[in-house]
């Protein structure tokens, strides 16, 4: 809460697309100012009226991370007063925001990126250094595809035979590194070493699920191993160019075929 200052640019996400042909509902505004956990942002030029008013709205900015990567921050906040704002040189309305729901955050993923429809059974397999699952499940299912990156879900409760537990993929952090398997209808697509860059949530409670975003960072021939790694190129990302046109006809077609 302490990075986000007046003056900032940011993003309200007043409703999100319904399918990937769509951007959804986005506004730019400027923070204003801020007292706490409250956060007044300057009503935007396609103003937020008061049937909004007690309802959750996703705020994002950006900012420079650590290691020198854009990090794009997010805030889901509740729009609790519409009022007018005086500032040193003119009067405008402001929308407060209070009661954060949750902060999270993640570097931008360069490229264009396609969502992966249900029927091309897309997912992702998340092998440790000993060739066992690192999570409770064998496979996760693929939300998008890039040229340089992926990202998938993770139920953050899962199945074991002990019973339901907290499943330790949805415990990783961003800049974790870890090695990942992409497959398509159980045929393995690629190995690549990857690095965590965005971990959303969504839900809540038994339902929350986590969405982790990767970029890839070095390519594993198909039965290499640490050794034969390379680092990630054009090169490696043409197969999945492939997936992604694939994808888009399905999305777009509806067929049911890969």
């Amino acid at each position: 809460m302490r990075k986000i200052k007046p003056n900032t640019c940011v993003w309200l996400t007043v409703s999100a697309p319904r399918d990937i042909d769509q951007k959804g509902d986005i506004r730019k505004s400027v923070v204003l100012d801020r007292v706490g956990e409250r956060i007044a942002v300057e009503q935007p030029e396609t103003p937020l009226d008061r049937s909004m008013l007690n309802s959750v709205v996703s705020l994002s900015w950006l900012e420079l991370g650590e290691k020198g990567h854009i990090c794009r921050r997010m805030l889901d906040a509740h729009l609790v007063q519409i009022a007018p704002f005086a500032t040193r040189d003119r009067k405008t309305t402001a929308l407060w925001f209070d009661d954060p729901v949750r902060i999270y955050y993640g570097t931008l993923r360069r490229g264009f990126r396609v969502a992966v429809p249900e029927q091309a059974k897309a997912c992702l397999r998340l092998p440790d250094a000993f060739g066992n699952d690192l999570g409770l499940e064998k496979s996760y299912p693929l939300v998008d595809l890039s040229r340089n990156g992926a990202r998938f879900a993770c139920k953050k409760f899962g199945h074991s035979p002990h019973g339901d537990r907290l499943d330790p993929v949805s415990e990783l952090k961003v800049d974790d590194l870890l090695r990942c398997i992409i497959l398509l209808d159980g045929r393995e697509l690629l190995h690549a070493d990857a690095v965590v860059r965005t971990k959303l949530l969504r839900g809540s409670g038994q339902d929350e699920e986590v969405h982790l975003g990767l970029e890839f960072e070095r390519f594993i021939p198909m039965g290499g191993g640490q050794d034969d790694a390379e680092p990630f190129s054009e090169k490696h990302s043409r197969v999945i160019a492939v997936y992604m046109d694939r994808f888009l006809r399905m999305s777009r077609s509806r067929d049911n075929g890969i």
